[in-house]
């Protein structure tokens, strides 16, 4: 499954970090230098600023 992670603050990133078997793919948080920081943590993923262009992207399968 692909993720995207909405909220990245310190929750967020903890469960970032526990998508076992899952593969984040974009992370969302107003803040964008907070999304940048969890979207590093995962090879491929993407920040974004705009949860809403996050959870429509068609690689996402689930939203947290």
């Amino acid at each position: 499954m692909q993720v995207a992670v909405v909220g990245c603050g310190v929750i967020g990133q903890k469960r970032a970090q526990a998508l076992a078997g899952c593969r984040l793919v974009v992370a969302a948080d107003v803040d964008l230098a907070r999304a940048e920081v969890v979207a590093k943590s995962a090879p491929g993923a993407v920040p974004s600023a705009d949860w809403r262009e996050a959870i429509a992207r068609p690689d996402v399968d689930v939203v947290i």
